[in-house]
C-alpha cells in the first residue's frame, strides 16, 4: 500500500505548485491535499494518511490547531507531521516540535528540499512503525508469561478445590442407589451434582483461557461477570483469615475489552492483596460507574471503576513510586507486591484505561482501576 501524504495550506498556489513538484512520484505517493484545517482533519478521518505537512500559519484554525487533533487523538496520534513555516520566529519553531511535530519546513519550499523531507519522514515513520510492533510483541510475551505465573500461584488451591468437586460426583451416585433402593427422592442430589459440574466445567475453561496465548480479541462483555469469576477463582488460595466483602453499585459494567488479560489483572490485584496481609486480613472490592469530569490524571468520560482495597501492610512513598516500573519487583520483601504491576498497567492502558494506587505503611493500599464503559449489545 502507498504512503499517504496529506499538505495542508490555505495558500492554493502553493498547493498546486507542490501538485507540479511531485507529479512524478504519484506512482509511489497518495498525495492530498487541504485548503483548511477542518478539510484537512476530514481527509485524515477518511483517507489512510502517514504523513501531514500542514503551514503553521493559517486564518481561524491554524497549523498548531492541526497538531493537537492529530497528535491527541488515539486513532491519528502516530502520524507524522511536518510544519510549514515562512517566519523566523525559532519560538513557534520550538512549540512547534515539542508539540509533537517531526520536522520543519521553510518557505519558500524548494523541490529538492522537500522530496528529501519527505522520504526521510517516511524512513523514520517506518522504523518507529517497526519499534512499535516488536514492542507489541514483547509485551503480548510478558502478559502471557504472568498469566502462566499467576496460573502456577492458584494451581494449589484450584487443584484441591476441583479434587474436592470430583468427589462430590463420584460420592453421590452411591447415595443416588441407596435412595432409590429405599424408594427415597432423589432430585435434591441430582441439582447438587448438577451445580458442581458446571462450577466444574466453568473454573476449568477459566483455567485453560489463562494458560492459552491469546490473540489481541476484544469483545463487548460485563466486567462485573468477570469480577465475580476472579473472586471465584482465587477463593481456594485464600487463607482461612483473608475474607472478601464486595459492594457493588449497578449491574451494567459494560466495556470493550479482552476477557482473559481483564481476569488476569483482577485475579492478580487479589493474589497481590492476599500477599500483602501475611497475617490476615479484609479485601474490600468495590464497583461502580464513574462520570469523570475535569480530572488531572483522567481523560473525561464515563467508566467502569474498581477498587481493591486491603488492610496489609502498606507501601511507603518510594515503593509507591515505583511498583510499576518494568524492572522493580518486591518480592524479595514479605507480602510485596511482587506480581508484575508493570504488566498490569500495560493491560489496563491498552484499554485505555487508568490504574492508580494509594497507599500508607502498616495501614493498607488500595488499587482503582477506571476503564471506559460500554453500554452492554445484549441491553
Amino acid at each position: 500500500m502507498k504512503p499517504g501524504i496529506l499538505f495542508v495550506d490555505d495558500d492554493k498556489h502553493l498547493l498546486n505548485s507542490i501538485k507540479r513538484m511531485l507529479s512524478s512520484f504519484r506512482n509511489d505517493w497518495d498525495l492530498h491535499f487541504g485548503d483548511c484545517v477542518d478539510k484537512g482533519w476530514q481527509i485524515i478521518n477518511n483517507e489512510k494518511i502517514d504523513i501531514v505537512i500542514s503551514d503553521i500559519n493559517m486564518p481561524e484554525k491554524d497549523g498548531f490547531h492541526l497538531l493537537e487533533l492529530i497528535k491527541t487523538k488515539k486513532n491519528t496520534k502516530n502520524i507524522e507531521v511536518v510544519m510549514i513555516t515562512g517566519l523566523k520566529d525559532s519560538e513557534l519553531k520550538r512549540k512547534a516540535l515539542s508539540n509533537g511535530a517531526t520536522d520543519l519546513l521553510g518557505k519558500p519550499i524548494q523541490k529538492e528540499d522537500l522530496i528529501a523531507r519527505i522520504k526521510n519522514t517516511l524512513k523514520l515513520k517506518l522504523s518507529q512503525d517497526q519499534l512499535k510492533l516488536q514492542n507489541v510483541l514483547l509485551q503480548d510475551q510478558l502478559i502471557y508469561s504472568q498469566q502462566i505465573e499467576t496460573m502456577g500461584m492458584l494451581s494449589g488451591g484450584v487443584v484441591h478445590d476441583l479434587k474436592n468437586m470430583l468427589m462430590i460426583i463420584q460420592n453421590y451416585p452411591l447415595l443416588i442407589k441407596i435412595r432409590l433402593d429405599n424408594d427415597q427422592p432423589i432430585e435434591e442430589i441430582l441439582e447438587k451434582i448438577e451445580k458442581v459440574s458446571k462450577r466444574a466445567g466453568v473454573m476449568t475453561n477459566q483455567i485453560l483461557n489463562l494458560t492459552k496465548q491469546h490473540e489481541e480479541v476484544v469483545d463487548n462483555c460485563n466486567l462485573l461477570e468477570i469480577l465475580n469469576d476472579s473472586i471465584e477463582i482465587v477463593k481456594p488460595m485464600l487463607s482461612h483469615d483473608v475474607k472478601t466483602e464486595t459492594d457493588i453499585q449497578g449491574s451494567n459494567f459494560g466495556a470493550e475489552a479482552n476477557h482473559t488479560q481483564i481476569l488476569q489483572v483482577f485475579l492478580n490485584i487479589i493474589i497481590n492483596a492476599k500477599q500483602a496481609m501475611p497475617k490476615g486480613g479484609k479485601i474490600f472490592i468495590s464497583a461502580s460507574i464513574d462520570n469523570i469530569k475535569n480530572n488531572t490524571d483522567i481523560k473525561d468520560g464515563i467508566y467502569n471503576k474498581f477498587i481493591f482495597t486491603d488492610n496489609g501492610i502498606g507501601m511507603n512513598e518510594n515503593l509507591i513510586t515505583r511498583i510499576f516500573e518494568p524492572r522493580f519487583s518486591t518480592k524479595k520483601s514479605k507480602g510485596g507486591f511482587g506480581i508484575g504491576l508493570y504488566i498490569l498497567k500495560i493491560i489496563i492502558e491498552r484499554h485505555s484505561g487508568y490504574i492508580l494506587v494509594d497507599s500508607k505503611e502498616n495501614v493498607g493500599t488500595s488499587f482503582t482501576i477506571y476503564i471506559p464503559w460500554q453500554k452492554e449489545n445484549n441491553e
